[in-house]
Parts: structure tokens; C-alpha cells; sequence
């Protein structure tokens, strides 16, 4: 799992995701499942602060084939 509000590392993580796609599945390939805000998930401090500065955070959830 990765999770990020930093868009360069999104951009990042997508061209990897894209890259590796032969050693890894993307589990959540649909926006309403890698936006974090519409995730059940923990509201952590470093969600919380993302929020605060008007950063999206990104979930991704990855399973190595």
C-alpha cells in the first residue's frame, strides 16, 4: 500500500505502477478507490495536515503478482 498527498509522487507511482505491471497488480484501479476521501480509512495527522493545505491524498493498494 502507498499512500501520498504529494502530486509528483502520484505521477511517480502511476509511471512505476505502469512499468512494473508485470510484477504487480493494482487493486484499486478506480478513482472513488484510490482517492482517499472516499475511503473508509484512518484519518491520520498526515491526512488531516494534507487536508489543511488543500493536498488530495492518493491510496494506492498494490498485490505482487
Amino acid at each position: 500500500m502507498i499512500a501520498t498527498d504529494s502530486s509528483s509522487y502520484v505521477h511517480l507511482v502511476f509511471s512505476l505502477i505502469y512499468k512494473l505491471k508485470h510484477k504487480y497488480e493494482w487493486e484499486n484501479q478506480n478513482y472513488q478507490t484510490w482517492n482517499y476521501e472516499f475511503l473508509d480509512l484512518v484519518e491520520t495527522k498526515f491526512y488531516k495536515k494534507a487536508l489543511n493545505s488543500n493536498r488530495k491524498s492518493t491510496f494506492f493498494c498494490l498485490k505482487k503478482i
